[in-house]
């Protein structure tokens, strides 16, 4: 019976048992985390032998007589955790050897950052006097003597390495992100190990061959670098992506970096200004007196009718009644003369915003430089409104003067009417109908329209700070597009900096194969797909989408972080564009034939930032090399028996239908003296005699 133990020390640890959990391991499996951060191995080496001696005795199945495999992952830039490795795999070796029983497996999850932060540099040195101890255990020039403090009895000495093979995970640096999936990559090494490997081996005679002649090589080098690159399906890979890049390219549209064609600008200018009635002082003027009478209805205009109160046999002499009509529509007017002075300052004072609107009305496809530039234009003119105030008010009151004029002329026609001999002032006769004829001349709509034009002409002609406030509204709107448009440098290297991380939101990823698989395989496939969904005239919604989003939330909170501007637009799209983008994601076609040769350029990328280059030649250290390629997709084994890799020791590619992601695996196999790794890199700025 085959048992594993997999140990996870400290937070990285505890992460790869976590992931390991997760992962569908059919097999008799003991997760422990141990946390040793504080307190070394070395220096409490009792209360770790108790505690992992209970961990054996009640969790591992008749371990003195099972075949065990224990998996001991720890971050190594960790202080003092090179040590504690040594003294843990010495630990289990001590417990079968005390008990005469065959030793476990061990083996080493760990990695090496190629971006150390700065406070690691402090216990570089111990780790790398720690590295060259196993080098120095491993090449048998001397045992290793378990000698602790706590410890009265003499332990048994113990010949050759600590653990039987390391496995070096590749790890950018030390961000949360990038320990993800270093920790993912451990736990499908795992997975890889006890799933994926035993069934390979027993179908493919290839595979099993591989495993059972390893390269003969000086002294004893148990390492293996691993890099694991996880992939989601094809489908969602590409939906992810087009989501990213559509919301890209039309902030990229919608913030343009040149400036229109003004002549393509000018042309547009009246229509603007007609919609919010703004071409003339009198369309404006107008525009107040109609919705103080028909909209706002301060005025009760059948009380005003003269003809309709006027009665012949009730009423006063029609002359009076005219006039004291007249003198009621002066007192009514200049009754509500305050709130039409208002109304039409704060009508003009709001003009620009309100041509503002209008153009996103009625050209909602510009982009916003367009705009600006067209509402710059307009407000030119809008500009000359308060000058325009005054020969309006001029008219207006000597329209007024001839109304009045007029309505004197009809007052002495009346009192002629009444005053003749034949006057009888009985209803249904003569006489009424004469009167009611020049009462129905009378508008009384009209002449208190021409009042209220005058007194809105009068009140803007003597505002003198209207004009400053207009230009100030003027330059507040204008401020708040430059702002945004000189925001695009930002919003889109945000949208370019996202692409690598919004597309590895379900599943991990590394960006070496991102890379090299979106460049080599999607882009220009992907690029060439939203070119013609933008030009599509059933995507015209997509393409309003960025100003829309603009307007409608970004400009109510100026200072919304760029991270919610990103959520935001990816939803809409999603909205708007999914079931283009799921279109377009089963029409994608890859050539798996190309995804050999982006595998060795990961293999040999992430190999490099493991282990020294230079190694590799070394007369002393044998090398060979095995490219496992794990998926899920049926029809990448087929696409990839036609293009082995180039000169592998050992190419696999395995359909396991079974993975909760779809991974490409690729393993990088050197037997290397440890002192390879002494000299890595980033750990030579402390030189360790």
């Amino acid at each position: 019976m085959q048992q594993y133990l997999i140990i996870g020390l400290n937070d990285f640890g505890g992460r790869v048992i976590e992931r390991a959990r997760a992962l569908p391991l059919d097999a008799s499996i003991v997760y422990h985390r141990l946390d040793c951060a504080a307190c070394p191995v070395e220096g409490t080496y009792l209360e770790y032998r108790r505690q992992l001696l209970d961990v054996l005795n009640h969790e591992v199945y008749n371990f003195s007589n099972t075949h065990l495999t224990v998996y001991l992952a720890g971050l190594l830039i960790q202080e003092h955790m090179a040590d504690d490795l040594i003294h843990l795999g010495y630990l289990f070796k001590t417990f079968f050897r005390e008990n005469i029983i065959l030793n476990p497996r061990m083996k080493v999850l760990t990695a090496m950052p190629a971006i150390i932060p700065e406070e690691a540099y402090g216990w570089l040195p111990a780790t790398q006097q720690a590295l060259g101890r196993i080098d120095h255990f491993a090449s048998l020039k001397e045992p290793f003597q378990p000698a602790y403090t706590e410890v009265q009895r003499a332990l048994p000495s113990i010949s050759g390495p600590p653990f039987d093979e390391i496995v070096f995970c590749y790890s950018e640096s030390l961000d949360d992100e990038d320990l993800a999936v270093t920790a993912q990559a451990a736990a499908t090494k795992i997975y890889f190990d006890i799933v994926v490997l035993p069934a390979r081996a027993g179908a493919e005679e290839k595979v099993a061959e591989f495993y059972r002649n390893p390269p003969a090589a000086q002294g004893y080098a148990p390492v293996t670098g691993t890099s694991v690159a996880f992939m989601p399906s094809l489908r969602r890979l590409v939906a992810d992506e087009m989501e990213l890049m559509i919301a890209s390219r039309l902030w990229d549209r919608f913030l343009p970096a040149e400036p229109p064609r003004s002549a393509d600008i000018l042309d547009r200018v009246d229509g603007v200004l007609e919609q919010i009635g703004a071409r003339q002082i009198r369309e404006v003027v107008a525009g107040i007196v109609t919705q103080a009478l028909e909209r706002e209805k301060w005025f009760d205009l059948a009380a005003l009718d003269t003809l309709a109160a006027y009665n012949v046999e009730t009423s006063l002499a029609p002359d009076t009644c005219l006039a004291g009509f007249m003198q009621t529509l002066e007192r009514e007017r200049n009754r509500y003369a305050g709130r039409v002075r208002d109304l039409v300052i704060d009508a003009i004072e709001r003009m620009p915003e309100r041509l503002a609107a209008a153009i996103r009305e009625r050209h909602p496809e510009m982009d916003l430089r367009e705009i600006d530039t067209l509402f710059t234009f307009a407000f030119h003119k809008l500009a000359d409104l308060p000058a325009q105030s005054r020969s309006l008010a001029q008219e207006a009151r000597d329209e007024l003067d001839r109304a009045r004029r007029e309505i004197g002329v009809k007052t002495a026609r009346l009192r002629e009417i009444v005053s003749a001999r034949s006057a009888r002032m009985k209803k249904g006769g003569e006489t009424e109908a004469r009167i009611r004829e020049v009462l129905e001349t009378v508008s009384v709509g009209a002449l208190l329209r021409c009042g209220l034009m005058v007194t809105a002409a009068e009140a803007v002609s003597q505002d003198t700070t209207l004009d400053g406030r207009i230009r100030e509204s003027y330059a507040r709107m204008h401020a708040m597009y430059e702002q945004y448009l000189g925001r695009r440098p930002e919003l889109l290297a945000h949208f370019a900096n996202r692409r690598d991380a919004y597309v590895a939101r379900g599943e991990l990823s590394l960006f070496v194969l991102r890379q090299l698989f979106r460049r080599r395989l999607l882009d220009a496939q992907i690029h060439a797909k939203i070119d013609g969904l933008l030009q599509d005239p059933s995507a015209q919604p997509l393409r309003l989408l960025a100003g829309k989003f603009l307007f409608e939330k970004w400009w109510q909170q100026p200072d919304m972080p760029l991270d919610e501007v990103e959520r935001g637009m990816i939803e809409s799209v999603r909205v708007l564009a999914g079931t283009h983008v799921e279109r377009m994601t089963e029409e994608l076609t890859v050539d798996h034939r190309e995804l050999g040769h982006v595998l060795r350029d990961v293999a040999r990328d992430q190999a490099g930032a493991i282990f020294d280059r230079k190694y590799l030649e070394h007369p002393q250290a044998a090398f060979r090399e095995a490219i496992f390629v794990c998926h899920k997709e049926p029809d990448v084994s087929a696409a990839l028996a036609d293009a082995p890799f180039a000169n592998p020791d050992l190419t696999d590619v395995a359909h396991v239908p079974a993975l909760p992601y779809q991974v490409l695996l690729v393993s990088e196999l050197y037997n290397l003296p440890f002192r390879a790794l002494r000299q890595y890199d980033s750990m030579a700025r402390g030189k360790v005699e």
